[in-house]
């Protein structure tokens, strides 16, 4: 089993901003439980500084937030079942899909893991990360409780699926692997 961060890849693919309302109200909804209330007012626009980009599936919006194309929705459509939410949201007038991950999944092995702290003890964020693969268990997309504002992870079974799709904008950098091979970042749409 190897898991990765699921990224965007900027500067190669266009991303996308939050253009009006405020971002961090916004941002903060995607905490690993279901949004029970409207998503605050925002405008989500094509980043104008990446507008000689080509569009991909993953138009990278923050860490904790992805956002699909209908295309990417479709290909994942049974990975991201009963893993989280599909919101429907436009991006300068064009149909794409915000997830909010909550499948919160306690498989951080903080004994062996090394992270910078606030000083009320709290994980501010993960240096090294080991996981305990049980727990993990089947979930092609995750979270865990310590960094649930920050980031999403996914495990091959995700990335194998992008890469059949032909999905483009993905990144993956590598995060941890059970037999601990330290393979490198997987990039994917830049041959395609």
């Amino acid at each position: 089993m190897r898991v990765y961060y699921l990224r965007g890849v900027p500067d190669i693919y266009r991303g996308v901003l939050v253009t009006g309302g405020k971002r961090i109200d916004f941002v903060k909804q995607f905490s690993g439980k279901p949004i029970v209330h409207p998503l605050p007012d925002v405008t989500i626009e094509w980043d104008p500084t990446a507008l000689r980009f080509p569009k991909g599936d993953y138009p990278a919006l923050s860490a904790n937030t992805p956002i699909f194309t209908r295309r990417a929705v479709t290909a994942l459509a049974d990975l991201l079942e009963g893993n989280g939410e599909l919101i429907p949201i436009s991006v300068s007038g064009e149909e794409h899909y915000l997830f909010n991950v909550t499948r919160v999944i306690d498989a951080l092995d903080e004994s062996r893991s090394s992270a910078v702290r606030f000083d009320d003890g709290r994980i501010m964020y993960v240096k090294v990360h080991y996981l305990f693969a049980d727990r993990i268990g089947d979930a092609p997309i995750f979270k865990i409780p310590q960094t649930v504002n920050s980031d999403v992870f996914v495990t091959d079974e995700f990335v194998t699926r992008v890469e059949s799709a032909r999905l483009k904008g993905f990144l993956f950098p590598f995060l941890w692997s059970l037999d601990e091979t330290g393979e490198t970042t997987r990039e994917l749409g830049f041959f395609d």
